[in-house]
This record gives C-alpha cells, sequence and structure tokens, in this order.
C-alpha cells in the first residue's frame, strides 16, 4: 500500500502541475495538497458512517462509485484543452517516461 500510495501522490502532483502556467505552479501545488489531505481525512470518517449505517457492502459499492465518477471526471476535463495540453502526448504513449520539465 506505501509503494501505491507513495506513486500516486507523486503522480498526483506532477499532473496538477503540468496542467498549469508556470507562475500558477504554487497554486496547484497547495490546492492539490488542500484537496489530498481533506480526503484522508473526511474519507475514513464517512466510509465509517456508511459502515455502521449499511454494512461493509455498500461501503466497498460508494468507493467503487466514487473511483468510477473520479476516472470518468478526469478523463472529461483532460480533454477539454485539447491535444495541446494532453499529458502524455509525449510521456507515456510513445514508449518513454513521462518527465516534469521546467518552464522557467
Amino acid at each position: 500500500m506505501a509503494l501505491g500510495y507513495g506513486n500516486i501522490l507523486n503522480m498526483g502532483q506532477t499532473i496538477a502541475i503540468k496542467s498549469v502556467d508556470p507562475h500558477r505552479i504554487g497554486t496547484a501545488t497547495s490546492t492539490y495538497f488542500v484537496f489530498s489531505d481533506t480526503g484522508m481525512g473526511l474519507g475514513p470518517l464517512i466510509m465509517g458512517f456508511i459502515v455502521t449505517w449499511k454494512g461493509f457492502s455498500s461501503m466497498f459499492q460508494v468507493e467503487a462509485g466514487i473511483v468510477t465518477l473520479s476516472i470518468l471526471l478526469y478523463y472529461v476535463l483532460s480533454n477539454l484543452e485539447g491535444p495541446s495540453k494532453n499529458l502524455f502526448e509525449d510521456g507515456i504513449s510513445s514508449g518513454r517516461h513521462l518527465v516534469v520539465r521546467q518552464r522557467w
């Protein structure tokens, strides 16, 4: 679990930074971590209420729904800017590693 968490945290931060102009990198980073920390704080609390109210099966169904909606939302939002903002056009899809380039 630690390897997955460490990787997804870094990948999310990379996506947040690559999707903004250079002068907004600080804002993108702080916004990303605010929502990340909020999710880590409220997630167990809300899921705990669901477990005591409906049971573990319902909790996992809610989590699966959240993941599915998140994937769809990411796909829709990442394609709004067009192909020039595609994060993977010179990274994973071409077989090379995704690298954060400094723009300033």
